[in-house]
């Protein structure tokens, strides 16, 4: 009984802090001497009273506005190729992405500390496991090799890069596997 009700009085602290929090950065950002305002898919989603009353409009007309009709007309053309650069960088990160997942080349993504941030398929299959298995997981702390960790060490503190030809890797939970 303690126990639930130290983790209802827990919860309850937690909420009130999260409210207070929420409280005081809608009241910073009402009170703002800056117009602010959030755009998504083009079309205004949030805008500060400064915003609003900088453009005349009343809050509810203006949610929903297509944020380019707040810009000059003789500099839209500006802010739509800002836009189109956008989306075309985000149509790049769907092209890195599938290029990731999809080579034959085992890739692993790591922090300087040597923690998995990402694997590609061909890296978690070479060792029999998904590539969610990885992430926040220390490369040494599964695949623990002193020699492989000094090299990693020097080229981190370095940033020259290492170069190996024909060095086997050794997968100690999938010997088979060994390249």
């Amino acid at each position: 009984m303690a126990l639930l009700t130290g983790e209802a009085i827990f919860r309850y602290r937690l909420e009130s802090a999260l409210e207070d929090s929420e409280n005081q950065y809608r009241t910073l950002v009402e009170n703002s001497t800056s117009g602010i305002y959030l755009v998504q898919d083009g079309k205004i989603i949030f805008a500060n009273k400064k915003f609003v009353d900088s453009y005349g409009y009343l809050r509810n007309e203006m949610i929903g506005m297509d944020s380019l009709e707040t810009i000059h007309p003789t500099d839209r053309h500006i802010v739509e190729d800002i836009r189109q650069k956008r989306l075309q960088g985000q149509e790049n990160r769907e092209l890195l992405e599938t290029f990731f997942d999809n080579i034959h080349f085992l890739v692993a993504y790591m922090d300087r500390d040597f923690n998995f941030i990402r694997v590609n398929r061909a890296y978690a299959e070479a060792d029999g496991r998904p590539p969610e298995f990885y992430t926040g997981k220390n490369h040494f702390a599964i695949f623990p090799n002193t020699e492989n960790e000094k090299i990693f060490l020097k080229v981190v503190e370095t940033g020259e890069p290492y170069f190996v030809h024909e060095k086997s890797f050794e997968y100690d939970s999938n010997p088979e596997a060994d390249s």
